[in-house]
C-alpha cells in the first residue's frame, strides 16, 4: 500500500508545533517501519497513491481533488474547541471557524479523531461524516523507564543548565506557550508552592505571538521557569518529579501518556478527554489550583507515588504507536479494499 500522510512541518526536522505534527511524523515512521511505502508531503500524482491521509492544513481544495482521484482519510486533531485560547484574537474567528472546520470535515469520507472526546466535539459542530477514533499513540520503545542512575543524570544535567536545585522537587509542566495550555494555572500552583521548582517546556507559536503571552502571564514567580524547546524530551520526564497537566482543553494530550510511559507521576485537570486517567488509580485528577498545590505532597509520598505510576504504565500499553498503528492499517486496508466504513466499524 502506498499512502501519502499531509502533516504539519517538514520532514527530517524536530517537531516544534506540538501533537499535530508530532503524531503524523511518528506515524510515518511506524508505518515505513511496518514495511509500508509512505510519503510525508509527497509531491507524486495524488492517483499513484493508494491511499490520502491528511492530518494538517484544512485545504477544501486538496480534499475534492483527492477525493476524485484516490482514497482519503483526515485525522481530527483540532476542533473549535481547543482553538479557543489557542489563537489569538480567535474570539472573533469562532463563529466563522465552526462553520468552516463542520464544512471542511463534511467533505471528508471518512475522519479519524483521535480520541473519543474529539469525536464528540465535531458531532456538537454538526458534522457528519463517519468517525472512527483512533489514539495517536507514542512510541513506547523510545519511551523507556529510566534507571535510577539515568534519573540522576537527567536531573543532574538539568538543574545544572537552568539552575535549578537537584535536591528540591521539581514539577515539570509542557506545552506550546498560549493560554489554552493553562500555564497562568502552573504560575499560581508556583505562587502557592514555593517549596517547590516549577520547570515548562514549550516555545511560542505564530498563532500566539510572545509578546501578547508575556502579557497574559505576567511576572513569573522565582520559583518557576520557561525554558523553550528541549533537544530531548525524553530527559525531561527523567529529571522532573511529576507532570501537571494544567491544560483546559485537549482533543487528546500526549504528555500524560509520554509520562505514563517514563513512570512519572502525572496530575491532570479532571477534563473528559482524559478518560483513560483515573483519580487516584494511575494518576491525581485536580478541579482547580487548591487541588493542583495540594496534589503534589500526594503524588510523591512514595508508596502513593509508587502504585500510580505502576498502573500507569500498565494503562498506557494499550496507546503504544505499534497497536494504534496497526489499527490504522486495519481502516487503511479496509477503506482500499472493501470501501469506507460507518461508524460502528471496530479496528
Amino acid at each position: 500500500m502506498k499512502i501519502n500522510i499531509v502533516g504539519a512541518g517538514k520532514e527530517g526536522k524536530k517537531a516544534t508545533f506540538g501533537g499535530v505534527e508530532l503524531a503524523p511524523k511518528r506515524l510515518t515512521q511506524t508505518l515505513r517501519a511496518k514495511g509500508f511505502e509512505v510519503d510525508y508531503n509527497g509531491k507524486k500524482p495524488l492517483e499513484s497513491y493508494d491511499l490520502i491521509n491528511i492530518h494538517f492544513g484544512f485545504n477544501p481544495l486538496f480534499l475534492k481533488k483527492a477525493k476524485k482521484r484516490t482514497k482519503v482519510a483526515v485525522h481530527v486533531h483540532s476542533v473549535p474547541q481547543d482553538m479557543v485560547g489557542g489563537i489569538y484574537g480567535y474570539t472573533l474567528m469562532d463563529p466563522f471557524m465552526r462553520r468552516y472546520l463542520r464544512y471542511y470535515y463534511n467533505l471528508a469520507p471518512i475522519l479519524i479523531p483521535v480520541s473519543q472526546f474529539a469525536k464528540k466535539c465535531v458531532r456538537e459542530i454538526g458534522v457528519k461524516s463517519p468517525a472512527i477514533p483512533i489514539s495517536n499513540g507514542i512510541p513506547l520503545e523510545t519511551f523507556k523507564v529510566p534507571t535510577p542512575e539515568i534519573r540522576k543524570q537527567a536531573r543532574k544535567k538539568f538543574a545544572s543548565t537552568y539552575d535549578f536545585d537537584p535536591d528540591r522537587p521539581i514539577i515539570g509542566g509542557i506545552g506550546s506557550l498560549f493560554p489554552r495550555k493553562g500555564q497562568k494555572d502552573f504560575k499560581q500552583v508556583a505562587l502557592a508552592r514555593p517549596d517547590y521548582q516549577f520547570i515548562w517546556v514549550g516555545k511560542s507559536q505564530p498563532i500566539y505571538p510572545r509578546f501578547f503571552f508575556n502579557r497574559y502571564l505576567g511576572k513569573l514567580p522565582s520559583n518557576m521557569k520557561l525554558i523553550g524547546f528541549v533537544e530531548d524530551i525524553h530527559e525531561f520526564y527523567y529529571a522532573i518529579d511529576a507532570l501537571l497537566v494544567t491544560t483546559h482543553i485537549e482533543t487528546q494530550g500526549l504528555p500524560p501518556l509520554e509520562a505514563a510511559a517514563t513512570k512519572t507521576p502525572v496530575v491532570v485537570r479532571d477534563i473528559e478527554v482524559f478518560d483513560w486517567l483515573i483519580n487516584d488509580v494511575n494518576c491525581y485528577r485536580a478541579k482547580d489550583i487548591l487541588g493542583f498545590a495540594t496534589s503534589l505532597d500526594y503524588v510523591l509520598e512514595p508508596s502513593i507515588r509508587g502504585r500510580l505510576v505502576e498502573q500507569a504504565f500498565i494503562d498506557v500499553q494499550q496507546h503504544d504507536i505499534q497497536k494504534t498503528t496497526d489499527k490504522l492499517i486495519r481502516l487503511f486496508e479496509h477503506i482500499v479494499d472493501e470501501g469506507y466504513p460507518d461508524d460502528n466499524w471496530n479496528p
